[in-house]
């Protein structure tokens, strides 16, 4: 059996079942509490690697990571992902 036909979720669940997992996943984790606990998260290890561990590049990643926690709903509103 081929591997990538392994790893092809499309070949384990419905294009429809698929579309509204990430759908559903995309409205609970950027909408609500959680986006907030994981963008402060996100925000508290920005601060951690890039002034206390003087890790510039692991700083900024979660940095950014924070700024999609932000206002990643309201982009995956205007990309028309989310209503």
């Amino acid at each position: 059996m081929d591997i990538l036909h392994i790893l092809n979720p499309l070949a384990h669940f419905s294009s429809e079942a698929y579309a509204n997992f990430f759908k559903k996943l995309f409205e609970t984790a950027f909408n609500g509490w959680l986006a907030r606990f994981f963008g402060f998260t996100c925000l508290f290890f920005a601060y951690w690697f890039w002034v206390r561990r003087e890790q510039m590049a692991r700083g900024v990643a979660f940095f950014i990571f924070a700024l999609i926690f932000g206002y990643g709903w309201i982009l995956f509103r205007i990309m028309g992902v989310a209503k």
